[in-house]
């Protein structure tokens, strides 16, 4: 085996690289395509296939807020207003003033 400059490995025989990929057995499946090109292995792939199949679905993770019992309680409230809430309300208080003087 081989390593990269970059970080990535490379399998060679004699100095010849030879093709090769990762194999993450989490995310290996066997598909019908691969029962259909390998004849031989027919009956093996479809076993294989349907003992996937049977497997219990990944469990699902739950954060870890949601670990420690930690349950949402709705929307948090606003907090502070801002200098810019502060602003609009004055302009929103002129501008009514105005609407009663000039009725």
């Amino acid at each position: 085996m081989y390593e990269m400059p970059d970080g990535r490995f490379q399998v060679r025989a004699k100095g010849v690289a030879l093709p090769c990929s990762i194999f993450d057995p989490h995310r290996q499946r066997v598909t019908h395509a691969a029962i259909t090109e390998n004849k031989h292995l027919s009956a093996v792939l479809a076993h294989i296939k349907e003992e996937q199949e049977k497997a219990a679905p990944p469990p699902k993770v739950k954060l870890v807020s949601a670990k420690n019992g930690n349950k949402k309680k709705g929307r948090r409230p606003p907090g502070r207003p801002s200098k810019m809430e502060a602003h609009y309300e004055r302009r929103r208080a002129e501008r009514s003033a105005k609407e009663v003087t000039q009725a």
